[in-house]
């Protein structure tokens, strides 16, 4: 932002994502050398204002933060325009609604902060090279079990029970909460992809869907800056592979990351197909916004094997093989609230 006050005083508050309590370590490590105490101190009290909401609209004026937090005006703002500069706090006006929507945005962790040249380079001019590699090191150590790079092993419930003498129309969740076992490319394709078909194909009943709304965290975001869709299943369907990669991320693509959704469209034609990968990849991996599309071209990889080529198809795979995935469900859950949503309104 470049005014010292805010347009208006008002303000709706939301968090991109999810901030835990290792965010806020991260924060105090990584930010506490380059922040000015007011700025943690902003942040952090913003946060605590949303009490554990999504979004929440202000009953107070930004400025009545004066007095709670002890702070002038001027030093406020500062500390809002800092958070702005280091990506951990977005501004938006919403003219209609004549109010300011602050985004919070969950800090740089050992491994992003290594991909953020801006920041690194502040952070080692405050501290220097070797206190900068004492810290990154001390919070990878902290952080050193990746289980998304780890190949999974366990036991699926195909090899357990005969899924032909089930009723899948609404597979019981407890039933099929299990991990799906790595299987070597000689797996025949009935094995492999016509379970995942079948069961990514069994469709939810509402209370099904109003369990999944209790048990994940779905928000709708505000359709402005790169949010076309609030309902980022609509935005799956309809919007172009570059545009829906650039909401789910808030940011504009590099030319790399274009080259390379390019190369998907061109083999499958359909976007709707490649925006599945793009939605599977970063919604697994949030925490990977800068490498997410080796994710999804693992997923394209995946799915060119098996030969699929519909838009219904490939969705009925990827859900079948997301649903039956501890690490992934929450993913699936989430997707399915969003699409039960959209086809409910159209």
């Amino acid at each position: 932002m470049s005014n010292n006050s805010l347009r208006y005083k008002y303000f709706r508050l939301s968090v991109n994502g999810r901030i835990e309590a290792s965010d806020f370590r991260n924060l105090r490590t990584l930010y506490a050398p380059i922040l000015k105490n007011e700025s943690i101190l902003l942040y952090e009290y913003l946060n605590d204002y949303l009490d554990g909401a999504v979004s929440k609209n202000s009953e107070i004026d930004f400025e009545t933060f004066i007095i709670y937090l002890n702070m002038s005006r001027e030093k406020i703002n500062e500390a809002r325009k800092e958070l702005e500069a280091y990506g951990l706090l977005n501004t938006y006006y919403d003219d209609q609604a004549s109010l300011t929507v602050f985004v919070l945005q969950p800090p740089l962790n050992g491994h992003s902060i290594e991909k953020n040249a801006f920041v690194k380079k502040f952070l080692i001019e405050r501290i220097g090279e070797t206190n900068y590699k004492h810290l990154i090191n001390k919070l990878n150590k902290q952080n050193n079990l990746n289980l998304n790079e780890l190949q999974d092993v366990s036991s699926s419930i195909f090899e357990i029970v005969d899924i032909k003498k089930l009723e899948i129309s609404h597979p019981s969740p407890r039933l099929f909460d299990s991990k799906p076992v790595y299987e070597s490319p000689s797996v025949s394709y009935t094995l492999t992809t016509e379970k995942f078909m079948t069961l990514g194909a069994a469709k939810n009943n509402d209370g099904e869907i109003k369990r999944f709304v209790k048990e994940v965290n779905t928000p709708m975001k505000l359709e402005i800056g790169n949010t076309h869709y609030s309902n980022e299943y609509e935005a799956l369907l309809k919007l172009s592979c570059q545009d829906f990669a650039q909401q789910l991320l808030n940011r504009n693509l590099t030319s790399s990351e274009n080259i390379t959704i390019d190369i998907w469209k061109s083999h499958f034609g359909d976007v709707k197909i490649v925006n599945l990968f793009i939605y599977f990849a970063i919604k697994s991996h949030p925490n990977a916004k800068l490498t997410w599309t080796k994710y999804a071209r693992a997923y394209y990889d995946e799915v060119k094997s098996t030969k699929l080529s519909s838009f219904e198809e490939i969705e009925n795979y990827l859900d079948g093989k997301f649903k039956t995935t501890n690490s992934l469900i929450e993913v699936y859950k989430s997707k399915e609230i969003m699409k039960n949503v959209y086809l409910k309104e159209n």
